[in-house]
């Protein structure tokens, strides 16, 4: 299901953090499968590999890659994915996304692709004094989701599961004229588990969602 998740990047900076803000206003490829050969493509099949194309690559060459790759190409047309299977850890691809962004690219495409059987378990998320962070949500008016495990997790600091985020979300957003939705997982989560937060608050209206990377384990 999440395979054919695809989703455009934005960025900006909420409260001194870095945060990733997914748009659904540009178009985008609907499937992994459609994304043109000639593509700009960063693919990380497990932690640690990285490809740049069909090459494998170090992480640290990957902005340089891309820059060489997009010279030639107009400003709207400097596209990237980042196409990651499910189970890659969160950071992992908070990492790449940040280092392409550090290189100037801040128009980049989220790629799930389910491939790995396996996942280990997640690791609560936590703020650098050891305790839970509501600031984000408290400061700005928007709707925080924390999440906690693959079937819990937290929507303005109150608990709940996985099952009830869609209904209370669009009950939260109903009225609302800033939908903003901000996501927050430990870097240890699986790249998977967290677009499948994003896909339901996708479909309770949340517009645009944010992916918190401040005091992230």
């Amino acid at each position: 299901m999440y395979r054919k998740a695809v989703l455009l990047v934005l960025f900006c900076c909420v409260a001194g953090a870095v945060s990733i803000a997914l748009s659904q206003e540009q178009a985008s490829p609907p499937d992994p499968e459609t994304v043109k050969a000639n593509s700009v493509v960063v693919s990380i099949p497990t932690d640690g590999e990285f490809y740049f194309g069909k090459n494998r690559v170090m992480e640290a060459d990957i902005p340089e890659k891309i820059k060489q790759a997009l010279k030639d190409k107009p400003r709207d047309e400097q596209i990237v994915y980042v196409k990651a299977a499910v189970f890659v850890r969160y950071g992992t691809v908070v990492s790449v996304i940040d280092a392409i962004r550090q290189a100037g690219f801040d128009r980049i495409g989220l790629v799930a692709d389910k491939k790995n059987p396996n996942v280990k378990p997640t690791i609560p998320a936590k703020n650098s004094s050891g305790s839970r962070d509501t600031t984000l949500s408290a400061a700005w008016a928007v709707i925080l989701i924390d999440i906690k495990s693959k079937t819990q997790l937290k929507l303005n600091s109150k608990p709940m599961l996985l099952s009830r985020l869609k209904s209370r979300l669009q009950k939260l957003l109903d009225g609302r004229s800033d939908k903003t939705v901000f996501i927050r997982g430990p870097r240890k989560m699986a790249y998977g588990d967290v677009m499948k937060v994003i896909d339901i608050a996708k479909s309770a209206g949340a517009q645009p969602i944010g992916l918190q990377t401040d005091h992230l384990e």
